[in-house]
């Protein structure tokens, strides 16, 4: 039984204009644990016959374009004719235009391309929504005019508008109708009733979807005033337990206390009773500084500086910090850290101050670093609060190279003795001291920039392992010596995560691996250590690992000669499994039967037809010589099967895998936008792939079929955690070119699926034939490379990279 997959749901709320800025942010915030998109909108003129050219067609049509294309979880204001989507630092800031909004952008709509934070993406016709809910609150989206000639929001046009339009955007349309109220009477009760309806729908699909209620509605926005006294500021401060002071301008207030009209002593005296005050800005445009003295005199007083946040944005995090004061003050018990710092830095995760300078003024005064992301959206509370601790008491992160026994020994007693300590770090195994050589004849050692852009962007320690310089063989023996029974596998699996990089090997030519490394690491090494970690995966507590270049064509030679070990001993086998059961020996040996029968008639051939191997045991079965050397940038394509390359039986049993589609690279991005650089040689057959996959399927139904007696010997429980399929979830093209889309590597990657019975976890490793880790130029790293760019600015192939190590985490649980 091959599982369901996870619904794809999303969700449209409409909405008043007027207090849209509010309602963006107290969504946000509500709402934990949510697998959809959740697309907010409305408009400046009603969807009503009396009204000819109404602002709702594009925001609609543009936010059920987001909502499928968005992977997601995001919660957004599509607004401004529908060219706009707006996540975070919301203002409103025109009564009439339809381009009534600024604020932190995360996308903008065209009509063939959506661009997703500066990054453009073609849009994906055939995508779709499982279930997609209208969530209607009212406002002038559905506002009609009355005999008066008011506009009130009684109108119900919206849901036949959707539902005659957008048929092709879902296969269930599920309007709700909350309240129908203008958005200047909503408070924060209606905003919790729309993030409870979101998370009753959620939860109905299964997910663990809830609304996060605890929110102290006492935090005023103040607006400064010439007109307004010393006096009039300490009153109004004195009835709210959170201010957001809406100052002038850049944020400067008046601080001349002899005039009698400054708040600064307000200020004072409302951070000394424990209260937390804001200072923002009356002007919509730009980011609040503080380059003026009477501007820098509030944040010295102990004042928060607003940076990009909006005022609304301020008003509703505040209140949303101060409704968690208690757990709150209990970490900043814990962990020493003063509790008004701690507030303080929980409210500027996320925000961008004006200029680097005045991010590190400000940190300078705090005694703190701000984390750049808010960790508070879509995570509960208490796991956001615990991710900025975790980002406060971070460390410099470590990089070590071993190239001798005794360097491995050394670094094994400094950090790796204890087990649990493994996990700090994350193991990069280097068959070879470079990958090959870029245009220019520079040698590359791709594994420099695989520890760059780890320990940068994840902050993680680097072990290297030069697996050519030292010799495989006494290695093992050390580790066995070490590890107090550990396997080779369970050693490297307790490290965060294992890497096998790429190398000038072939797996085709055993003696490319003894020339290398002056036989310290053969081509029966390297099977004996991917056997190793494969065997290791379906463990309890066993981490992810990653295979790249050669490391994926290793996995597939490597299962290879696994299958034909596994027939070519098949008598072996079937004797021990006499020994406890007859029906067992006999359903292994009709697999095996079958296993062979169907391998042995497979053939491989190049595009010209000109056979490459005949059999699954033939040397060039599952890795063969590219038709052309790859090099520089392709560009990735989702995979589908060739015709007849295969028996049906193979074909069939592939589709099946596919219809998992759990945890794959495509549930990050859209692998067909990426381009991505390559440096390789010899590719992995398309034909191996699917032999092997077929082979691993009949093995897990036996495995399913007698576990507990497979269990019983420890060659039989090998058995058991072999993966039961792999996926494919991209090949390459000829050129990044859009006329040149012709497939060169069919086997671009691989999703690798593993099974406990025991626990009915289903966990993941990812191949991937290129170089994630290399730009255009295919270059080594520096860290100034870094210094000048966000991650979203990054290659294609370092975000990839980011993504695959991610999605290497996920675990499901599944019945079969």
């Amino acid at each position: 039984m091959i599982p369901k997959r996870s619904l794809k749901l999303g969700f449209l709320v409409t909405h008043g204009t007027d207090t849209m800025s509010w309602g963006l942010s107290a969504i946000r915030y509500m709402i934990k644990n949510l697998p959809a998109n959740v697309a907010i909108t409305g408009s400046q003129v009603p969807l009503s016959l009396k009204f000819s050219s109404s602002d709702v067609y594009p925001n609609v049509e543009n936010s059920i374009k987001l909502l499928t294309q968005l992977t997601g979880p995001e919660i957004f204001v599509v607004f401004n004719n529908g060219q706009a989507a707006f996540q975070d630092a919301l203002w409103k800031y025109d009564k009439w235009s339809p381009d009534a909004f600024s604020g932190e952008e995360l996308a903008k709509i065209s009509l063939d391309e959506i661009i997703i934070r500066g990054r453009s993406y073609p849009l994906n016709l055939n995508r779709k929504l499982d279930k997609l809910y209208l969530i209607r609150t009212g406002g002038t989206i559905e506002s009609e005019e009355t005999e008066e000639g008011f506009l009130t929001p009684t109108g119900n046009l919206i849901s036949d508008f959707i539902s005659e339009k957008f048929k092709h955007s879902y296969n269930e349309f599920i309007p709700l109708s909350l309240m129908a109220v203008d958005s200047s009477d909503m408070i924060l009760e209606s905003w919790m009733k729309i993030s409870r309806k979101i998370a009753d729908e959620c939860q109905k699909a299964n997910y663990t979807t809830f609304c996060d209620e605890n929110f102290n509605p006492n935090v005023q926005v103040i607006s400064t005033s010439p007109l307004m006294s010393e006096q009039d500021y300490l009153e109004a401060f004195d009835k709210a337990d959170g201010i957001i002071l809406n100052a002038f301008g850049s944020g400067t207030i008046n601080t001349e206390r002899k005039s009698g009209f400054s708040p600064l002593s307000a200020i004072e005296l409302a951070i000394k009773n424990g209260k937390v005050v804001v200072i923002g800005s009356q002007t919509p445009f730009g980011t609040q500084d503080f380059i003026y003295q009477n501007a820098w005199d509030p944040i010295k007083a102990g004042a928060i500086p607003a940076g990009d946040f909006s005022v609304a944005h301020c008003q509703i995090k505040l209140s949303y910090l101060l409704g968690h004061r208690k757990e709150i003050e209990k970490v900043a018990k814990k962990h020493k850290i003063p509790i008004s710092k701690l507030i303080k830095i929980a409210f500027l995760s996320g925000v961008d101050f004006r200029s680097h300078s005045s991010r590190k003024k400000f940190e300078g005064l705090l005694e703190y670093q701000i984390p750049l992301k808010d960790p508070f959206f879509n995570l509960p509370f208490e796991m956001g609060l615990h991710r900025i601790i975790r980002f406060l008491k971070r460390k410099q992160s470590q990089q070590i190279t071993i190239q001798s026994t005794e360097e491995f020994e050394t670094a094994f007693n400094n950090y790796f003795k204890n087990p649990n300590k493994r996990n700090k770090w994350a193991i990069i195994l280097k068959p070879d001291t470079v990958i090959g050589s870029n245009k220019w004849g520079e040698l590359v050692d791709a594994s420099k920039n695989l520890a760059t852009i780890t320990s940068e962007l994840l902050d993680w320690n680097i072990i290297t392992l030069e697996l050519s310089e030292i010799n495989y063989e006494i290695l093992l023996e050390k580790i066995e010596q070490l590890c107090n029974k550990e396997t080779l596998g369970d050693f490297l699996r307790s490290f965060r995560y294992v890497i096998v990089e790429g190398g000038r090997q072939s797996l085709y030519d055993s003696k490319s691996f003894d020339q290398i490394s002056n036989s310290n690491f053969t081509k029966k090494n390297y099977l004996h250590l991917l056997r190793s970690i494969m065997f290791s995966r379906n463990k309890s507590g066993s981490n992810p690992a990653l295979f790249l270049c050669l490391g994926h064509q290793g996995y597939a030679e490597m299962l290879r000669d696994y299958i034909t070990t596994l027939v070519k001993e098949k008598n072996k086998i079937a004797k021990l499994l006499e020994k406890y059961n007859k029906k067992a020996m006999e359903h292994f040996l009709e697999i095996i039967e079958e296993i062979n029968s169907v391998g042995t008639k497979i053939i491989v051939k190049r595009r010209n037809q000109e056979i490459v191997a005949s059999s699954f045991t033939d040397q060039y079965f599952a890795v063969k010589q590219n038709e052309l050397p790859e090099m520089g940038l392709k560009k990735l394509l989702v995979y589908k099967p060739s015709k007849d390359v295969v028996p049906e039986v193979l074909l069939k049993a592939y589709r099946k895998i596919a219809k998992l589609h759990v945890g794959l690279l495509e549930d990050f991005y859209e692998l067909e936008t990426l381009d991505i650089a390559m440096l390789h040689g010899d590719e992995v057959n398309e034909e191996a792939v699917l032999f092997l996959n077929w082979a691993l399927n009949l093995l897990a139904k036996f495995t399913r079929a007698h576990y507990k007696i497979l269990l019983k010997e420890s060659q039989l429980k090998e058995i058991t955690n072999l993966p039961f399929g792999l996926e494919i979830p991209s090949s390459t093209a000829y050129s990044i070119e859009e006329e040149k889309q012709d497939i060169l590597t069919e086997i671009a990657g691989l999703v690798i699926y593993y099974y406990n019975p025991d626990t009915g976890i289903v966990k993941r490793d990812y191949t991937l034939q290129f170089h994630p880790e290399l730009f255009e130029e295919i270059r080594i790293l520096q860290k100034r490379d870094f210094e000048s760019k966000t991650l979203l600015e990054l290659s294609d192939g370092i975000q990839l990279l980011l993504s695959s190590l991610q999605a290497g985490f996920i675990e499901t649980f599944h019945k079969f």
